[in-house]
């Protein structure tokens, strides 16, 4: 039998880029920055407004380093950007309604 090719997933640049051109939400960092999903892709995380965040090279490397949880604890404003864009905290895991 043979397999079904995985369906490519649509990025929208146009948007990915927008994002790229903020300052850095963690350090204040002047772009040109990286789009960081809050869920990855991989998770079925897409490109939407309340799951990017533009981090610098360096702060979008120590977040896949030491996880969201111990990053947040690191820079609280970086919760309450969460926060505002409708994230919960359950537990120790963020989630969205809209996911």
């Amino acid at each position: 039998m043979p397999e079904h090719p995985k369906p490519k997933t649509t990025r929208d640049q146009d948007f990915l880029q927008a994002i790229r051109e903020l300052q850095c939400l963690a350090c204040g960092a002047q772009p040109l920055n990286d789009a960081h999903h809050i869920k990855t892709r991989g998770s079925g995380g897409k490109d939407d407004h309340w799951n990017l965040m533009p981090l610098c090279r360096n702060c979008h490397q120590i977040i896949h380093q030491i996880g969201l949880t111990q990053f947040v604890g690191n820079f609280p404003h970086v919760e309450e950007y969460l926060l505002n864009l409708g994230w919960e905290w359950q537990g120790y895991r963020l989630f969205h309604p809209k996911n």
